[in-house]
């Protein structure tokens, strides 16, 4: 009878809530947990990369107001710190890269401190060199950027031993 049904239905219901001993679906439980641990893995890590984004845009704002005012060496060290933080941003390896050639075509600035202390290779050849290096790092950072690559090509250029680099790599860009 549908009287007796419902009887038992609601036994059922109210054996069941006084019934410590109800089981769990432990699979989805720890499914449930898996992706929340990812979900925080992913947000805790984009939140890092965001603040080292925007600390590194800080650091280069600091060394445009520094290469503005001819501290060479202090933009240098801004744009280090910019590298540090955001080390996949190859503008930062351009701009580094266009200080040492601020280097080399202004005479009347004091030198930049590492290549005037080495003896190895004469001054502006370190200079080129140090820029080519980090546009060849800019490049590795994005392979793809086209602004990169015309950027390794005119620090190639710069030195007259890579001037057939220097057309590949515009070939390239």
């Amino acid at each position: 009878s549908p009287q007796t049904r419902r009887a038992r239905r609601r036994e059922r219901a109210s054996a069941g809530a006084r019934n410590p001993s109800h089981s769990y679906d432990w699979a989805l439980l720890w499914r449930l947990a898996a992706v929340t641990i990812l979900v925080g893995i992913i947000a805790a890590t984009t939140w890092a990369r965001n603040v080292n984004n925007v600390r590194a845009a800080v650091a280069v704002g600091d060394s445009g107001e520094q290469f503005t005012q001819g501290d060479f060496q202090a933009t240098v060290v801004s744009l280090d710190r910019a590298i540090n933080l955001a080390p996949d941003n190859p503008i930062h390896y351009q701009n580094r890269a266009a200080v040492y050639f601020a280097y080399q075509i202004r005479e009347n600035i004091p030198p930049e401190a590492g290549c005037s202390s080495q003896n190895e290779v004469p001054y502006n050849v370190c200079l080129a060199t140090r820029s080519l290096q980090d546009n060849l790092d800019g490049v590795a950072s994005r392979p793809l950027n086209y602004r990169s690559r015309l950027a390794l090509a005119n620090s190639a250029y710069n030195l007259p031993e890579l001037g057939e680099e220097a057309i590949l790599f515009y070939q390239q860009s």
